[in-house]
């Protein structure tokens, strides 16, 4: 029962993906909840379930997704997601040449806001 509950839920969800798609060629998400973790936050298995909890649910509806750093808040990166139909990647991946034209995917975060965020949560 709990399969079968699973597959209803997983076509529901593909169903609404693709009417949220109708009428457009891409979805435009953020990549995550939040930005990346400090060192003090950036404890393995927690902190993948609230990271990726935006990212992986597009393999359940079958449809092409990719991120790209668009950013940086309180110092840390952020990225966007793009979604687009099953299918057209073609439209899909020029979208993402967004990352060739800025310098977010070259930036890294400043070593003294990771440390200070170590810090401030007793590690470091």
């Amino acid at each position: 029962p709990h399969y079968g509950r699973g597959r209803q839920w997983q076509r529901a969800w593909r169903r609404k993906v693709l009417g949220a798609l109708g009428g457009c060629d891409l979805l435009l998400l953020p990549a995550a909840a939040r930005h990346a973790p400090t060192a003090a936050e950036s404890e393995p298995l927690a902190m993948t379930a609230v990271l990726a909890r935006f990212t992986g649910v597009w393999v359940l509806s079958r449809t092409p997704a990719l991120s790209v750093p668009v950013g940086f808040v309180e110092e840390m990166p952020v990225g966007m997601q793009l979604v687009g139909r099953p299918w057209e990647e073609g439209v899909l991946l020029p979208a993402a040449a967004y990352q060739s034209v800025t310098d977010w995917h070259l930036r890294r975060p400043d070593p003294a806001a990771w440390r200070a965020g170590a810090a401030a949560h007793g590690s470091g």
